[in-house]
């Protein structure tokens, strides 16, 4: 049997959030925001597009890789959809009762904190916000917002999770469906990233939906 397991992991597809032009501060515009702003970050859903994403996705899993023997969502709405469409097209049924299925947290979204919500004028009157964006600009990977996390915060319970895999799952096939920042955390660790070469990194843009 391999050491390892074989890992693939993969964002979901496009959200809500992302077809709303996945800006942080959804407040500023409130008419165009107002269902983000009355659920939580994990209850945005796929919209049309991202589920034909995530059936696309599912075919390229299935040709690429083969049938996993381990799948992991993120346990946030619109993770556990692209998993579901994902293995329903690209899996029959039996392929996929043959499969182990289950949410972990520890891949879960940045935690972006309390000010999400809060609109610009009152960002702006807080008497540490001008240093905020200054500290943001100059080492984004440890930036952690009021009340939120750094991609480097979360690198330690991704990390975790990554090693629990490869301790119960020893030369299996595993899909991971997460986000985008939690793609970026898994990276620093794995490639071994410098601080340096972290921030790069962040500037470098999202990762695309289902990549």
């Amino acid at each position: 049997m391999k050491k390892y397991p074989t890992i693939v992991a993969c964002r979901h597809g496009r959200s809500l959030a992302n077809e709303l032009g996945d800006g942080p501060w959804i407040a500023d515009d409130p008419d165009k925001n107002r269902i983000l702003l009355e659920i939580e970050d994990f209850e945005v859903p796929l919209v049309g597009a991202g589920i034909l994403e995530a059936k696309k996705l599912g075919k390229f899993l299935r040709k690429q890789f083969g049938i996993p023997d381990v799948v992991i969502d993120s346990g946030y709405k619109r993770a556990m959809q692209t998993r579901e469409f994902a293995l329903g097209a690209g899996y029959s049924r039996g392929e996929i009762e043959s499969m182990i299925i289950r949410s972990d947290d520890r891949f879960r979204e940045r935690e972006c904190g309390t000010l999400r919500k809060v609109p610009k004028r009152q960002r702006e009157a807080l008497p540490y916000w001008v240093q905020d964006q200054k500290d943001w600009e100059s080492n984004p990977y440890q930036h952690r917002p009021l009340n939120g996390e750094s991609v480097a915060d979360m690198v330690p319970r991704t990390r975790q999770g990554i090693w629990e895999l490869v301790k119960f799952y020893r030369g299996k096939l595993v899909f991971l469906f997460c986000h985008g920042h939690t793609l970026h955390s898994i990276q620093v660790p794995m490639e071994g990233l410098s601080l340096k070469e972290s921030n790069q990194m962040m500037r470098s843009g999202w990762v695309k939906n289902c990549t």
